[in-house]
């Protein structure tokens, strides 16, 4: 038995000499993925492409700190799973010996404004020892796209009739159609057809006037409010200067009256309107 001791001590010896310690896993490293740690990352705001950085903790990780002006949190420790999914993290990475965070939905996310920015990073391992690193980020503005070209509105006349109780014609292609609700002053109610018209509204003069692309007038119709029925009053050139608004088959148009009349027949009252429409 002493000669067995005697041979284990004599091997301890030969492996570990007077004055040298057994080798210790080394120091927390923080490494860039493919690009260098001294040079400011560049990418489109809200568009910023993937960005990697390799984490190593021979003696396994017990913190992991990102701090970026007030957002700070410890991904080795965190509850909550969206810190992690930010960095591209699907578990704690606690106890882990290495472990790759990709910054690219962070930046996207949190970064919404163009500038510079500075995210800080630090690594503490089971025995205490740290490492930090600081990202250098600037998110850089989309340039701007060439501007589209603005269409103007057309403008052309109109003529809508009706005689007595028959039809309205020149109606087709607004998709409205109208009856008389007042025989002595001739009122008549403007109405959307079936299959026709789907947005009918008044306006003013000055809004027909000020219209001259068809963006202004889609942007128009957007915002008006349609109703059921619009009522002019006919006689006497009553409807001279009213406006109507309206949307057929998904096209905007805009109606201005400039004349408006009646006269007696033998089929009854005929009722006409005329003036120019913009589309």
């Amino acid at each position: 038995m002493n000669q067995l001791v005697a041979v284990f001590l004599a091997m301890s010896v030969l492996a570990f000499p007077a004055g040298v310690a057994a080798e210790q896993p080394g120091q927390p490293e923080i490494t860039s993925q493919g690009f260098d740690f001294d040079e400011t990352q560049a990418g489109l705001l809200g568009k910023f492409g993937r960005l990697r950085v390799r984490i190593e903790a021979p003696n396994r990780i017990a913190e992991l700190h990102i701090k970026e002006r007030s957002y700070e949190v410890d991904l080795a420790n965190t509850p909550d799973a969206a810190h992690l999914q930010r960095f591209g993290l699907q578990t704690r990475p606690r106890q882990h010996k290495d472990v790759t965070l990709n910054f690219e939905n962070y930046i996207n996310e949190k970064l919404e404004d163009a500038g510079q920015y500075e995210i800080l990073i630090r690594v503490t391992d089971k025995e205490g020892q740290s490492t930090r690193s600081t990202l250098k980020v600037s998110v850089i503005p989309e340039p701007a796209t060439e501007t589209s070209r603005v269409e103007p509105l057309r403008e052309e006349p109109f003529l809508l009739s009706r005689a007595g109780a028959g039809p309205v014609r020149g109606t087709t292609r607004f998709g409205i159609s109208w009856i008389n609700t007042e025989a002595a002053d001739v009122v008549i109610r403007v109405a959307k057809t079936a299959y026709g018209a789907t947005k009918l509204a008044k306006l003013e003069t000055a809004d027909y006037e000020a219209l001259e692309t068809k963006e202004q007038l889609i942007e128009k119709m957007n915002i008006l409010t349609g109703a059921d029925t619009v009522e002019l009053a006919i006689a006497h050139n009553g409807a001279a200067g009213e406006v109507l608004a309206l949307v057929n088959r998904d096209r905007p148009y805009v109606l201005h009256v400039s004349e408006s009349s009646t006269s007696l027949h033998g089929v009854g009252t005929v009722v006409t309107l005329r003036g120019t429409y913009k589309f």
